[in-house]
């Protein structure tokens, strides 16, 4: 059997620091295109709660953002970012 990989981009979000940091997946997707599509869609969103919250502790409700329904925010505000990953698929 031979093992053959492609690339995979993820699009995750992460607020706060240090113990209180957190992290989460978004989406996974084949084209790095796609994934920064995304990655722009939810830093708008982010933008949005941040300018539209009562206080910088305040989080948005579940389902908030129709691009992110797990996204999240500290006083530090909410990041995107996308990490490249080798998927390995056996053949």
């Amino acid at each position: 059997m031979k093992n053959k990989t492609k690339k995979i981009y993820i699009v995750y979000g992460e607020t706060g620091e240090y113990s209180d940091r957190s992290d989460w997946n978004v989406k996974a997707f084949f084209e790095r295109k796609k994934a920064l599509v995304l990655l722009n869609e939810c830093s708008e969103d982010a933008k949005k709660w941040e300018i539209k919250r009562e206080s910088e502790y305040t989080s948005p409700p579940k389902d908030w953002s129709k691009h992110d329904p797990d996204m999240k925010m500290d006083y530090t505000g909410t990041d995107y970012f996308i990490a490249e990953v080798d998927l390995e698929d056996k053949i």
